[in-house]
């Protein structure tokens, strides 16, 4: 694809996204915190890593998927009908799945994963603030000072100009929150969305929203 050259959204697929996609350097939040807590040489290194897969990452990603299903034209999760991944005939399907970059479930994950969707989307701020929106587009603007593309990819991001954070956790008591802001760097990422945000419409957000819900309720 051509290299990415006006601050705007785009519907792009997440490896992408991922890439250096526009006309110079780019940073996403994520990144940029591996600059901050390591060295530059630590940088390039975790691009080239592939992400490593396990059950509570595959559930969040699941729960994403689900709640944000309405905005996307296919589903990006596919069931595995059986009780484990350890039969060939699983392993396979599994790697199919992959392969055509969706979320490989079993059938009992599945259930757990679309039981907190339900909940998460029975809330009445949640059923509000997902009327319209614009659901994991991929946001690019050039910063002023340093000149530096800088990318976001929230999960939503309301007409209203509310940005919609959601955190699958495993406990949602207020301790366990509070470490996972620290120990996540969600206390960076929230103001490098908000900063590309306004980069691409010129005025700042309007709220920022972290929607923590616990993967096995």
């Amino acid at each position: 694809m051509e290299k990415i050259t006006k601050a705007g959204i785009y519907d792009l697929p997440m490896e992408v996204y991922h890439s250096q996609c526009c006309e110079g350097p780019s940073l996403s939040s994520s990144e940029a915190r591996i600059l901050t807590l390591t060295t530059p040489a630590h940088l390039p290194a975790s691009r080239l890593a592939p992400s490593a897969r396990s059950r509570p990452a595959d559930l969040g990603t699941a729960i994403h998927a689900l709640v944000l299903e309405p905005f996307h034209a296919e589903s990006n999760i596919v069931v595995i009908k059986a009780d484990s991944f350890r039969t060939g005939d699983a392993k396979d399907q599994a790697a199919r799945a992959m392969n055509a970059n969706k979320t490989p479930l079993l059938v009992k994950d599945y259930e757990i994963a679309q039981r907190a969707a339900d909940k998460l989307l029975a809330h009445p701020v949640m059923k509000s603030l997902l009327k319209e929106g614009d659901a994991e587009k991929s946001w690019f603007a050039k910063d002023r000072q340093t000149g530096i593309w800088v990318k976001a990819r929230p999960d939503f991001v309301s007409a209203s100009g509310v940005m919609v954070d959601i955190k699958t956790v495993g406990d949602c008591t207020e301790e366990f929150i509070q470490r996972r802001m620290y120990e996540g760097g969600w206390f960076q990422q929230a103001p490098w969305h908000a900063h590309v945000y306004e980069g691409v419409k010129g005025q700042p957000i309007s709220g920022y929203l972290w929607v923590c819900i616990e993967q096995e309720l």
